[in-house]
């Protein structure tokens, strides 16, 4: 009797480790930055920073920035002229967790759009300036990616790289992880 008694507290002092529930939450500053170049030429930089806890994030609790406008949209349905609406701007959301050597893990989500206004100086191949306009309605820009980055405290790293079909813009995403202490 008295080693059955025992045997659940030796087990329980063997697994020192504590459970993945419990795990030390480190605090964390992400920079996401979105870079927009016409060639070698920067023409916009648009920052977002927010703050999150790596290890506290599990699938549903992810954190999430939000900004932009809501763009008036004609939409004809049965005969009439109506005003929908359509939301522009940048969605971010992101999952941390802390690997070893002091390290993170950001699973990183990015919607980017923005409205299309052609000028006589938008390059491309398929729209010339000059050309008839595209249409007398909004022409929404999009931009969307998922990506799964490894950075240590104070690292930045450049992304994505990615090019406007239209307009031959190109956008540079750069992401920046400090540990907030």
């Amino acid at each position: 009797i008295l080693m059955s008694l025992l045997a659940p507290q030796s087990h329980a002092q063997e697994s020192s480790k504590p459970p993945e529930s419990q795990k030390a939450l480190t605090p964390l500053k992400i920079q996401v930055v979105f870079n927009e170049f016409e060639g070698e030429r920067k023409v916009s930089s648009l920052p977002y920073v927010f703050f999150m806890n790596a290890d506290e994030t599990s699938r549903g609790r992810e954190t999430s920035l939000r900004m932009g406008l809501r763009v008036p949209v004609r939409v004809q349905s049965q005969d009439k002229d109506q005003t929908q609406y359509m939301d522009v701007g940048s969605s971010l959301d992101c999952w941390a967790s802390a690997l070893e050597g002091g390290r993170f893990k950001l699973e990183l989500r990015l919607d980017r759009s923005s409205v299309y206004a052609a000028s006589p100086e938008s390059k491309s191949a398929e729209w010339r300036p000059g050309d008839a306009p595209l249409s007398s309605l909004p022409i929404v820009r999009t931009f969307r990616s998922s990506v799964n980055l490894v950075l240590r405290d104070g690292q930045a790293l450049e992304s994505v790289l990615a090019a406007d079909p239209v307009s031959g813009r190109g956008l540079k995403v750069e992401v920046t992880l400090n540990v907030v202490k």
